[in-house]
């Protein structure tokens, strides 16, 4: 980490250990950081919204920026924590991979799994990154936005043929996501990973925007037609279980 970077978050976790208030003297002695360094980074952080000062007595505070940024955490922690047993209970019912996962820049990430013992336990666990545009947990979510925020983010968006069955035009995936829409669930069938099929269905939070999906996913050989509808049955009433978790209630 660059040394004004780590200096920073040096400042801030002084001043909330100060019961959130520290003059200038304070942070220079308690960081031996030379005054004139530490004037230009905390008017840095004040610019930015991350710390205020009081003129009448030039102690500094944490401002809102700080509770932005605690928010955005508290969400993910909250959308794990309560995805935990979803997933493992989800994992019993079906015993396929299943994994909870929420969109990062162009892919998603998988931020709770459950998996059987085999290949696809090492290739897809905590951790793992996807793209969005051909895979089951990228389609669910990219379904329930808004259509053009969905074509606009497959616009701009890298589309890499990961399989032959790969579908990688906008006009193609924005089809698929129509379907998705109407059926609730996406289903890909090897156009990620060759052999595998995966089923996902999107989680909302309590504005209805998607904002992560469940997947199970299995090899395609067992995933007949009869054995596709009961795992997506199972995933679409495992993800409404998180999104009312999350304070999401269905209009109607």
């Amino acid at each position: 980490m660059a040394k004004s970077a780590l200096r920073v978050l040096e400042i801030l976790q002084f001043v909330a250990a100060q019961n959130g208030s520290a003059t200038h003297t304070d942070i220079a002695r308690g960081l031996r950081i030379p005054k004139s360094s530490l004037t230009s980074l905390l008017a840095d952080l004040q610019a930015a919204g991350y710390v205020t000062m009081e003129a009448a007595t030039g102690r500094y505070s944490l401002a809102s920026q700080v509770l932005v940024l605690s928010q955005a955490y508290l969400r993910k922690l909250n959308i794990v924590r309560a995805g935990a047993p979803i997933v493992e209970a989800l994992f019993r019912r079906l015993g396929e991979f299943v994994a909870l996962a929420v969109p990062k820049g162009d892919e998603h990430i998988v931020v709770a799994a459950e998996a059987p013992s085999g290949p696809l336990a090492h290739s897809l666990q905590i951790g793992e990154r996807g793209p969005m545009h051909c895979t089951a947990t990228g389609k669910a979510i990219l379904a329930f936005l808004p259509e053009q925020e969905a074509e606009d983010w497959l616009t701009r968006m890298p589309r890499p043929k990961a399989t032959p069955h790969t579908r990688v035009t906008v006009p193609e995936i924005m089809e698929d996501l129509r379907q998705v829409r109407a059926s609730g669930i996406g289903l890909v069938r090897e156009e990620a990973i060759l052999g595998i099929t995966a089923i996902a269905a999107p989680v909302f939070n309590i504005a209805g925007r998607p904002i992560a999906a469940l997947s199970a996913a299995g090899a395609s050989a067992r995933f007949t037609s009869r054995r596709e509808a009961e795992v997506a049955q199972a995933v679409r009433e495992a993800a409404a279980a998180l999104s009312t978790e999350l304070g999401w209630r269905p209009l109607g």
